[in-house]
C-alpha cells in the first residue's frame, strides 16, 4: 500500500505539500501539482477511505444489523446466514 509518506519521499516534497497537491490546493504550483499526481498515479496510490473518513468526519458508510432472517423481505435472498445475526454494509 502506498501512503502519501512514499509519494513524498520520492517527489522530494514534505508529506503536506503531497497532501495539498492530491486535493488541488491553491498554494501549491501547477507544475508541483502534476509532478505529484503523476508520480502517485505511476505508484498506485489509492486514497484511504478510512483516512478519509477520520478527517471528515464522516464514513458514508450504511450498515444493516439483521437478527430474524425469516421475514418475507428475505425470502429469496443471498443473505441468508445459518449462522444468527450477521451485519452488512455497503459505501453508497
Amino acid at each position: 500500500m502506498v501512503r502519501l509518506k512514499d509519494i513524498a519521499q520520492r517527489a522530494g516534497v514534505s508529506l503536506m505539500t503531497v497532501s495539498k497537491a492530491l486535493r488541488d490546493a491553491h498554494d501549491v504550483s501547477v507544475a508541483t501539482k502534476a509532478r505529484i499526481k503523476v508520480l502517485a498515479q505511476q505508484l498506485g496510490y489509492v486514497p484511504d477511505s478510512s483516512a478519509q473518513g477520520l478527517r471528515t468526519r464522516t464514513t458514508r458508510l450504511f450498515g444493516v444489523l439483521v437478527s430474524a432472517l425469516s421475514s418475507p423481505f428475505f425470502r429469496g435472498s443471498s443473505w441468508r446466514s445459518k449462522n444468527g445475526p450477521m451485519i452488512w454494509a455497503t459505501k453508497y
